[in-house]
């Protein structure tokens, strides 16, 4: 073997073979300087042959996990997409409601019903072009309630009869009751 020279076989090693054999090496060397092992260079030159190969790997390993995130990033942006496709286009809505009135009086079930009771009344359709605002129903909120016992009142020096914090989860809200109630 040549100093300071990976080997072909060294080249050809993977993260895995070249981690192992590193560890190995590095336990020869620590085995001798214990005085467990009498004293040998090989594990020495063993790690100088190894070393190009390891910061090959290393060198590699920004680009891989760049790639890593860089496609779990993308695929949490097509689910994102896909989540509010709902929210978007011409179909989007669950409440309809005539220009600048979104009162629950002007609340309409569909952009047909809005044209016919709000803009056309009693007078048939007309010609123009009208504005019909949209509201939709988000997920649903979770609400962690903590009901405060007499106890809890007393050692809160309080009257509040609960705590409460909100979650986008039911998991999230109940990971935090038995994360603050369950001491």
């Amino acid at each position: 073997m040549t100093q300071g020279t990976p080997t072909t076989e060294d080249e050809e090693l993977n993260k895995a073979d070249v981690a192992e054999k590193l560890r190995v090496a590095f336990q020869k060397v620590q085995a001798c300087k214990r005085g467990d092992a009498k004293l040998d260079m090989q594990p020495v030159w063993d790690i100088i042959n190894l070393l190009p190969s390891a910061v090959a790997l290393l060198d590699a390993m920004p680009e891989f996990e760049r790639d890593i995130a860089a496609e779990a990033e993308a695929t949490r942006i097509e689910q994102l997409r896909k989540a509010l496709e709902k929210y978007e286009g011409p179909n989007a809505g669950t409440w309809y409601y005539p220009e600048g009135d979104t009162s629950s009086d002007a609340c309409c079930h569909s952009e047909y019903e809005v044209l016919d009771e709000r803009y056309f009344d009693y007078d048939g359709p007309k010609t123009g072009v009208f504005s019909i605002e949209r509201a939709v129903a988000l997920p649903p909120l979770y609400a962690a309630v903590h009901a405060f016992t007499d106890a809890e009142k007393d050692e809160r020096d309080s009257d509040d009869e609960y705590e409460v914090t909100f979650h986008v989860t039911a998991d999230e809200a109940r990971a935090a009751l038995t994360g603050e109630h369950n001491g």
